[in-house]
């Protein structure tokens, strides 16, 4: 019998509906080799047998309301949670679980949570605007990082800017996005990672500031519309198949003339008319 109901999130598989009302239930550490990281909001509302929940290490974030009116629920264990992680379990109002130190919060556009060094960095953009300017501070802290996975599969996306407080975006972070077409990236960052526009068909223009020093792997991948694109002065590497099935690619301008290029590793699948210029 299937359990639970579940989606493909930021950073793993979020938990969207239990489908059982048992006294004991455990959620699994992987579905279809992925960790489970996600409880989403009222996954377990209304599972008035549950008595004992069994969590693992891999939970990062639980949302509202996720176990609402659980009013029998008396036991929460972490299984496989290494000594000293810090987490603490309390039943809030309405039945809500709460584990202190994985805490995220909800913006009206934004899930984000603070980063490592004290800053705030965007878990999950979960609006519905074509056009994003991504905040450059929330709650007083400035924005870094955007995360792996955040705009993902974000089907009504045109047009992002993102702010020069950004240093860093992680992989696939708008990947998928099928509407994209031009994204204004931070000064501040120093790499665009692998898969980040991976699919964005009708990305048309990606301004890269001239602070960016590698572009990753596949960080291009089939973004079929681009024609022509400059990569600045300040890159000084390229991953393999950062530009692959750029099939509409005809001019490339490269500034700094040191940058070693490899144009059937990083443009293979491209225009065989590609022409690349260097300054």
């Amino acid at each position: 019998m299937k359990e639970f109901e579940y989606s493909r999130v930021c950073n793993g598989i979020r938990i969207d509906k239990c489908l059982v009302d048992r006294t004991k239930i455990i959620i699994p550490i992987e579905i279809e080799g992925e960790l489970v990281t996600t409880i989403g909001a009222r996954a377990f509302d209304n599972c008035r047998n549950l008595q004992t929940l069994m969590l693992s290490s891999s939970i990062t974030k639980i949302d509202r309301s996720a176990f609402a009116k659980c009013i029998n629920l008396l036991k929460v264990t972490l299984i496989n949670v290494s000594t000293g992680g810090g987490l603490n379990i309390s039943l809030g109002r309405d039945g809500a679980l709460k584990l202190s130190g994985i805490d995220e919060e909800f913006g009206e556009n934004f899930h984000y949570s603070r980063a490592a060094d004290g800053n705030i960095q965007i878990n999950r953009y979960i609006g519905e605007q074509s056009e994003v300017e991504i905040p450059a501070s929330i709650d007083g802290l400035p924005v870094t990082c955007i995360c792996m996975y955040a705009f993902q599969f974000c089907m009504s996306l045109t047009r992002v800017v993102v702010p020069n407080t950004v240093t860093s975006i992680g992989r696939y972070a708008f990947a998928d996005c099928p509407r994209l077409q031009t994204v204004k990236l931070s000064n501040a960052m120093t790499y665009i990672g692998n898969h980040t526009f991976s699919r964005c068909t009708n990305l048309t223009r990606v301004d890269i500031s001239n602070s960016v020093t590698y572009i990753g792997e596949w960080a291009f991948e089939n973004c079929i519309r681009p024609e022509n694109i400059v990569i600045p002065n300040s890159v000084t590497m390229i991953g393999f198949g950062a530009f692959d099935g750029c099939r509409n690619l005809t001019r490339v301008v490269v500034e700094n003339p040191n940058l070693q290029l490899d144009k059937q590793s990083v443009f293979f699948n491209c225009n065989p008319q590609l022409q690349i210029i260097r300054q």
